[in-house]
């Protein structure tokens, strides 16, 4: 795919931007490699003879090779630069279990994610999927322990496992602080070494127990089909974070940390006009929270106060439309001399991510008008119309929504596979229509569905520039990934290409309040 930012253009397709050299950040240090890595396209690569410098092992293969990383074998595809072989610094990264982003064109950094946080009277262990290194020192109004762990994050729905009684939070973007409140300041023994596995000892002082936030039956205030307010009593401190957060089973769970039901919560359901139920319950996450069974897509956000969490549970932007009655612009990818992503088939034959994205867009500009919506197509035929144009001609005709059609591609063939649905930045009205078509792909694609994202998770604090000037509810679909041979002979099928259309005007029409088929 490649994606147009302001007057600069960055191709992640085969047919990418020329290697630039970049800085790498792995956890807590910056290795220094020889030669220099490099950035592909969306990966960053690293010479096979440096991978030493990360403390890895590399045994050479044909094709590939194994590598001995963080007591994990990995198997990573060799590719040739200028007669030196590479890897996927990008790829040994997700086998690994971290997290891995571009903070800018240049620079690359990789994060551990913290798993696990014990604390026994005496010491605090620490477990992370890569080495951090740590920070540790106390405070003495009140006392605390503060160990801030470095080149660490949390990660987003899967907070670590804690035993024992701490706090934790993301400090900085690359610091994990946990915090040990105490009745007196302990004495901390020497600092451990950097590792995936730390145990921080101290002596003197006993730790407090920090008291349960104890959640009682949820009360339904404000209720219309606009606006539902939820307000949920709970006794002892304030919660020092809490989230709404999508469950496997679909279902929103209003998550607080250290929650525990009242004893009169246990059991008890309530409903509303947006709202099939509300249930204090264990979460698919081992902790307890509030299970949220709406009855159409809505938006979630939640403001802890001194004594209870308020939950509004709002209408997005035009889902009260009928379709008749609205007007979606429907943008195929590319066009024109920008080809996007390229794919060279071995008899030579190029596939190019504009000519797949033009009749799934078609399709899906067909369904809608078919059923009594207006749409207009950005481009109905192998032209460009411009980056800014798109989304500018949808303000200018007041549209509803936009749609954004694309494929996806990477710099290592048949590495990656399946589909992401991104809205711009933390737009709650956007995220609720990239949920409900990605939910709807999903179901008929039969491949990987990756679920939605924000933009910020390609360019932080900028995103994509057709979902960032968008005024109206806007996604952008990454159907499949054109450099995989499977998802390759899908997106040209003609019948796939119907079937993801039928789904994405699916998803319009659940976000609109109308249920899914099947």
């Amino acid at each position: 795919m490649r994606l147009l930012m302001g007057t600069a253009t960055v191709c992640l397709g085969l047919a990418s931007l020329a290697a630039a050299q970049v800085s790498v950040q792995y956890t807590f240090f910056k290795p220094t490699f020889s030669p220099p890595a490099v950035r592909s396209g969306d990966e960053c690569l690293v010479p096979v003879e440096s991978l030493q410098r990360l403390g890895w092992v590399a045994v050479p293969g044909q094709g590939e090779i194994q590598v001995r990383a963080e007591e994990k074998t990995l198997k990573l595809k060799v590719q040739q630069r200028s007669g030196v072989p590479y890897v996927s610094l990008s790829d040994a990264v997700r086998q690994l279990g971290g997290m891995a982003k571009w903070l800018d064109q240049k620079s690359f950094q990789v994060l551990s994610l913290v798993q696990a946080i014990e604390v026994s009277k005496d010491s605090a262990r620490v477990r992370a999927s890569l080495p951090v290194d740590v920070s540790v020192f106390t405070l003495d109004a009140p006392p605390r322990l503060v160990v801030d762990v470095k080149g660490a994050a949390i990660a987003a729905g899967a907070p670590p496992k804690t035993d024992g009684p701490c706090r934790y939070a993301q400090f900085a973007p690359d610091v994990v602080r946990i915090v040990l409140d105490m009745n007196a300041v302990p004495k901390v023994a020497s600092k451990p070494k950097p590792g995936k596995d730390l145990t921080i000892s101290f002596a003197g002082g006993t730790i407090l127990t920090q008291a349960p936030v104890i959640l009682r039956p949820p009360v339904v205030g404000a209720d219309d089909e606009a606006e539902t307010v939820l307000r949920i009593p709970y006794e002892g401190p304030k919660p020092s974070s809490v989230s709404a957060m999508r469950g496997p089973d679909g279902a929103i769970w209003i998550r607080v940390p250290q929650a525990k039901p009242s004893e009169d919560a246990n059991g008890t359901a309530i409903s509303s006009v947006s709202l099939a139920s509300a249930t204090i319950e264990r979460s698919p996450w081992g902790d307890v929270g509030v299970r949220l069974e709406l009855r159409r897509p809505m938006g979630v956000t939640v403001s802890p106060g001194e004594k209870e969490i308020v939950v509004r549970v709002v209408r997005p932007r035009n889902a009260s439309l009928a379709l008749s009655n609205a007007v979606l612009f429907v943008d195929a990818g590319h066009g024109g001399t920008d080809t996007g992503a390229q794919a060279k088939l071995p008899d030579g034959k190029i596939v190019n991510e504009k000519d797949v994205t033009l009749p799934i867009a078609q399709e899906v500009s067909r369904l809608l008008m078919t059923d009594g919506a207006t749409s207009v197509m950005t481009r109905d035929s192998d032209f460009n119309p411009g980056l800014y144009a798109r989304a500018e001609a949808a303000n200018d005709s007041s549209a509803h929504f936009f749609i954004s059609i694309h494929a996806n591609s990477n710099t290592v063939v048949n590495s990656m596979s399946g589909t992401f649905v991104y809205y711009h930045a933390d737009d709650m009205d956007s995220r609720v229509l990239a949920e409900c078509i990605s939910e709807e792909i999903g179901r008929v694609s039969g491949l990987p569905n990756h679920g939605v994202r924000s933009d910020y998770t390609l360019y932080p604090n900028k995103g994509l520039a057709v979902l960032r000037t968008a005024k109206m509810p806007a996604v952008l679909i990454e159907v499949a990934y054109l450099n995989n041979e499977e998802d390759r002979k899908l997106l040209v099928d003609p019948s796939f290409q119907k079937k993801i259309a039928e789904a994405i005007v699916r998803g319009i029409k659940v976000y609109l309040g109308v249920k899914a088929e099947g």
